[in-house]
Formats: structure tokens, sequence, C-alpha cells
């Protein structure tokens, strides 16, 4: 698996969101989880971690985090600063939260293909199994959060 570049990812954040600019730093935010939650930290003290709907639990995210007190913006704020940054229109929060689900899904098929691997014997790392055993809680995640945003006859 290939280390993540921070310098690039800040460069690139730097270029897409108000207010993070680059270099960025990284710190491993506390807690004890088994797939831990990365911290970038800009020049100008911008924080941001990926994932706000699931938990550090679920897989690597920052659901039930009192993301204020550490100084991360919401989701909606960094969307809406995204799309700013990108001169695009705001994005319909409808298709949004297709998108999340749709996402979450996708993480599913691949946590599924990682068990299946290390049922196999020939994943590639030793917590494959770990990993894998995430597939279901996301699947059912992603499932209410279709069912809280979409109503019966449209799914």
């Amino acid at each position: 698996m290939q280390d993540l570049d921070v310098t690039r990812l800040g460069w690139y954040l730097g270029a897409h969101i108000d207010g993070c600019a680059a270099p960025m730093q990284l710190a491993r935010l506390q807690g004890g989880q088994s797939n831990p939650t990365d911290r970038l930290t800009g020049a100008d003290g911008t924080r941001l971690v990926l994932h706000w709907r699931l938990s550090a639990r679920q897989f690597r995210g920052m659901a039930g985090t009192d993301c204020a007190a550490l100084g991360i913006p919401t989701e909606s704020a960094y969307l809406r600063s995204y799309c700013r940054r990108v001169g695009r229109d705001p994005v319909d929060p409808a298709h949004w939260e297709f998108f999340l689900a749709y996402a979450m899904f996708r993480l599913t098929a691949i946590l599924r293909g990682i068990m299946k691997r290390a049922l196999d014997g020939n994943a590639a790392s030793a917590g494959a199994f770990a990993t894998g055993s995430r597939a279901r809680p996301i699947a059912e995640a992603a499932w209410r959060q279709v069912t809280a945003h979409f109503a019966a006859s449209a799914r």
C-alpha cells in the first residue's frame, strides 16, 4: 500500500478548499481504533478529517465526534467551500445524500473483496480479516442513509 503523500494532498486541498493552506501536517487522532483516523492540519490551522457519516469504529470516520471542538468544519461547510473553490453550482442535497449512500455501498463491496482474499489466505495485509469484517456494518449504515433520505416509493 502506498503511503499518503501529505505534501501533494496539502497542495491539492489548498487549491480546492477555502482556507486550507499547504503545507499540511498529518496527526493520528487518539482513541485506540484498529483503523486509526488521521487529521490533516494546514499551515493556517485549518483541520480536515474525511468521512463525517461513519464512525472510527465503523471505518476511519468521524461520526459522533465533536468536530467543532477539534477545529474541524462540518461536512456541509466543506462541501460548500469545495463547490465555491472549483466554481461549480452548489450540490443538490438529494444528490449528495445519494452519492454518500452509493459511496458507502461501494466501500462495502471493496471490503467484501478484502474479506474474500482473507478467507482464501491470499490477502495483502495481516489485518485483512478485521478490515473485511466491517462490510456489513457499513452496508447497514448505507441502508439507513437510503431509508432516511429517500421515500420508499423512490427505492
